[in-house]
């Protein structure tokens, strides 16, 4: 087993256990033009999400090991391989250039007021 494999796996195991991340796709969206990329295994991913899931609030996540395409949109748009990391989008059918990218759980709390 690779080293992708391994934490695409223990993700899923993660979120079988923590169902923050399950509440949070599913509550009402906060704003469809924010969209939270994360990765279940990383602790700083888990502080953004539990933060909202307390809040009762809901958000488009895209997990950034659970599909490619997720990944290739991180990397184009935000320009680092790094999560949690907020997309905020310029208008609907906004390109990934046009978009903002915040990095750093702390930050992207405090952009959300969580």
């Amino acid at each position: 087993m690779d080293q992708f494999s391994f934490y695409k796996y223990l993700g899923r195991t993660l979120a079988f256990f923590d169902r923050a991340t399950a509440q949070v796709s599913s509550a009402p969206k906060l704003n469809p033009l924010l969209v939270l990329y994360q990765m279940e295994v990383s602790p700083f991913c888990k502080r953004v999400v539990r933060r909202l899931s307390s809040a009762k609030r809901g958000m488009e996540i895209r997990d950034v090991l659970e599909s490619e395409t997720f990944y290739q949109e991180l990397i184009l748009g935000g320009k680092v391989d790094q999560v949690p990391c907020l997309r905020i989008r310029a208008h609907d059918n906004s390109k990934p250039s046009e978009d903002r990218w915040l990095y750093e759980s702390k930050e992207i709390i405090k952009f959300l007021n969580l």
